[in-house]
């Protein structure tokens, strides 16, 4: 039974920000407010491009990552970057867990820039004026109802319907005073905040989770005269809502590793963590093919591959086990390391990078370019072989990258990191396929098991390592595969 108060009583909370401090802040001049329903709990503002509760996908149970993110968004607030290369299952991850999350009444918003429009300022102010509205209702409907009682008999309510209302009045007002699109941002920065409830009311474990995935596709403002104001305005308002008020989470997810440190030229690095998702450890990866791949393909006529030979060009990445399992099965069993798909996809990019000068060119031409301003390579020929080589011969899985960049410059290794030919983990957490990383350093991979075996095939090109003989080849063929090998 909601609770019913008397008018006056009502209206000063409201002006003290007790019920939600835009009711009183937006429209100042407006002296009477309009009779709108109280909105159930069950109501939620959708817009298109946005995920208002996630679903729970086809999930593979990490306990330890769910756990540690769940441990992450249970704390202050705080800007959250979970970087992985593509088909690392970093995305899934999250949702998952935020799924979860929204199932419990908690307000999630998910934005994933691969579906919006979110290249340009216009765009990017477009986007936010409509969707954090979503976001606003879903915080406003999990706080207790309050409706107004007038004469005795007309009763209306101040709940999420009117909150959003209010705020989308008053973000087109104020909005088309204003030319370019930062300005125009900063309104919905300011509308937001001033409807967003006081932060004594939530817990930690209530407070709402802004979910930006592909946030590398924001480079692309860098193109545009006031992109880089908007960006500045933009992480502003995420510094100032996670550490500084306590207002939200905000998780930014990229499938590049160079967003870590692109982010530093707009963010402090002291108000932002980031986290690489690593791929299962050998043991996960081994129930992983026999639970989830090898009963999902009729092996009629050949054997399935063995998982010695799937782990050495797949590591513990879920979505390249899948992928290498159809290509065999396509190929009947007979399929050989070298030619798999994603082996020959790395051998060629890292045949083009030897060629630094026609790298950014080609590189253009077979994939999205990892920056807008499509930065040339800085590094040489003898240098990309030299950490190639250094890759290959660890027997940990990774490098140090401030003992790497004593040995080549920083600069170098960046540019290398930027064009995604090596991975950057900057800190260790969720590093479980890497037990061995180090607390307090930075470390650079391969960007996965597949671009390391390109590696070694490419540095026996150049001479660099032996090619080995016909006697220690493992043709990797259905005819020297048993159903036993698939379960080490």
């Amino acid at each position: 039974m909601p609770k019913i108060f008397s008018l006056a009583r009502t209206m000063r909370q409201v002006g003290q920000g007790l019920i939600g401090n835009s009711v009183a802040s937006l429209f100042p001049r407006t002296g009477v407010l309009p009779p709108i329903r109280m909105a159930s709990q069950a109501q939620v503002y959708v817009r298109p491009g946005v995920t208002p509760c996630l679903e729970p996908e086809r999930f593979f149970n990490r306990n330890r990552e769910c756990k540690d993110v769940e441990a992450i968004l249970n704390q202050d607030p705080q800007i959250s970057v979970f970087l992985g290369p593509p088909n690392s299952g970093k995305t899934t991850l999250l949702r998952h867990v935020l799924s979860q999350m929204a199932a419990k009444k908690r307000p999630i918003l998910h934005i994933d820039l691969r579906n919006v429009s979110f290249n340009t300022p216009e765009g990017v102010y477009r986007i936010f004026a409509e969707e954090s509205l979503g976001l606003l209702q879903r915080i406003h409907a999990m706080l207790p109802e309050t409706s107004i009682k007038v004469d005795g008999s007309s009763i209306f309510g101040i709940g999420p319907d009117f909150e959003v209302t209010l705020a989308k009045k008053a973000i087109e007002t104020e909005a088309a005073k204003e030319r370019n699109s930062a300005d125009k941002l900063n309104v919905v920065f300011e509308v937001i905040s001033r409807a967003l409830p006081q932060k004594t009311l939530f817990g930690f474990k209530t407070n709402p989770v802004l979910f930006i995935d592909e946030a590398n596709e924001l480079k692309a403002l860098l193109k545009h005269p006031d992109g880089q104001d908007v960006l500045r305005n933009l992480f502003k308002w995420f510094v100032g809502k996670t550490k500084q008020e306590a207002r939200f989470h905000v998780i930014l997810g990229s499938s590049s590793s160079f967003f870590h440190l692109w982010l530093s030229r707009f963010v402090n690095q002291d108000h932002y963590k980031s986290y690489v998702i690593g791929n299962l450890d050998q043991q996960e990866a081994a129930r992983y093919w026999a639970e989830k791949v090898v009963p999902d393909f009729d092996w009629s006529g050949h054997a399935p591959p063995p998982f010695k030979m799937a782990y050495d060009i797949c590591g513990g990445n879920m979505m390249h086990m899948k992928q290498l399992a159809l290509q065999w099965t396509l190929n009947k069993g007979h399929l050989r390391r070298e030619g798999f798909d994603l082996v020959i996809g790395a051998l060629e990019r890292l045949r083009r990078a030897c060629r630094p000068e026609y790298f950014t060119e080609s590189l253009a031409r077979h994939y999205q370019s990892p920056d807008s301003r499509e930065p040339e390579p800085k590094w040489s020929k003898d240098q990309l072989l030299e950490v190639l080589q250094q890759l290959v011969h660890t027997q940990e899985g990774f490098l140090i990258r401030d003992e790497l960049c004593q040995k080549i410059k920083q600069s170098v290794i960046d540019s290398m990191i930027e064009h995604h030919l090596l991975h950057l983990r900057p800190r260790k957490e969720f590093s479980y396929d890497l037990p061995s990383a180090p607390d307090n350093n930075a470390i650079v991979t391969p960007v996965s098991q597949a671009d390391l075996y390109a590696m070694r095939l490419l540095l026996q090109e150049y001479g660099k390592l032996p090619k080995p003989t016909n006697e220690s080849k493992e043709s990797g063929t259905a005819q020297n595969s048993s159903t036993s090998a698939m379960r080490p």
